[in-house]
């Protein structure tokens, strides 16, 4: 099984760069233990394709890249409810639950 279901279109790496907090996280990963989220913005390709890039909140909120098979691996499960959202929404959401 993989993390992400094959039909779920995700924009290729770079290819959301200079949209700012208007991309749309069009995947959400969780962890239901640690409480850790994954925004996924974008999705490698070919011999990439299990490295994602996104918003990530856990010890901090910050972009980054992870490796799909990694968070499986780990317990990391993918939001079936998931609605995509623009990353600037979620990041200030994150950040007023934070207290920051």
């Amino acid at each position: 099984m993989t993390l992400l279901p094959d039909n779920l279109t995700i924009p290729t790496l770079y290819a959301t760069e200079g949209q700012g907090k208007s991309v749309l996280a069009v995947a959400h990963l969780s962890h239901p233990v640690t409480g850790w989220h994954w925004y996924i913005l974008e999705r490698g390709a070919g011999e990439d394709a299990d490295l994602v890039f996104g918003l990530v909140d856990g010890f901090e909120l910050e972009y980054g890249y992870s490796d799909l098979q990694e968070l499986e691996a780990n317990g990391v499960v993918f939001d079936t409810d998931w609605t995509p959202e623009e990353v600037g929404v979620i990041e200030q959401d994150a950040r007023r639950i934070r207290g920051e």
